[in-house]
């Protein structure tokens, strides 16, 4: 974000519950690249909220599977 500008995001409990039933219904299909220690966590993290989490890691999986997934999730914590 550049400085001096304000960018507000809706944090309030009605826009949460209305995303998250979202989430919910829709159940997207999350494709996971971190690493082995945060797997087992975020796997549970996002089943909890309602997504199907897919922790895909092989280079021969990842581009057939960019086509099939609804969202990418990517620790950067220990690459």
């Amino acid at each position: 974000m550049a400085s001096g500008s304000s960018a507000s995001i809706d944090v309030s409990p009605a826009t949460c519950w209305a995303v998250w039933q979202k989430v919910r219904s829709t159940k997207p299909l999350v494709q996971c690249i971190t690493n082995y220690v945060s797997m087992e966590v975020m796997a549970a993290c996002l089943l909890a909220a309602g997504a199907s989490p897919a922790m895909v890691h092989s280079c021969d999986e990842v581009e057939s599977f960019v086509s099939i997934s609804s969202a990418l999730l990517i620790n950067m914590g220990t690459l």
